[in-house]
């Protein structure tokens, strides 16, 4: 098996090896990348939601749509809306869903009445 001199890595010709490793590393943070979005999308597709602060994914399985993050990021300081996954403030815990209340099926997002 050939290997760089240098490095050690696998053969790279024509590229120094500060940049076959900075390419390499480019590579794996784009796959990385589209795993996390497919996951993302397969989860969403179960109900799950995303925290738009934190990025942590989530599920409520009753209870109303006001959700109040507590992973290690947020740590309780952060809400968004379950169902436009949008951040929100605990004051508008009750006024963000004016025409079903939080325990509805729309927001104000969903059906556009302002907030």
């Amino acid at each position: 098996m050939s290997n760089c001199p240098k490095c050690r890595d696998i053969p790279h010709i024509g590229l120094t090896c500060e940049i076959y490793k900075k390419k390499k590393e480019e590579e794996k943070a784009a796959k990385d990348k589209a795993d996390e979005d497919e996951f993302i999308e397969a989860a969403k597709k179960f109900g799950y939601k995303t925290c738009p602060h934190c990025k942590s994914m989530c599920e409520r399985i009753s209870g109303c749509n006001f959700i109040k993050c507590y992973s290690k990021i947020c740590a309780g300081n952060n809400n968004f809306c379950m169902l436009c996954e949008k951040a929100i403030t605990d004051a508008q815990h009750c006024s963000h869903y004016k025409a079903q209340g939080p325990y509805g099926k729309i927001c104000n997002a969903l059906d556009g009445t302002p907030e």
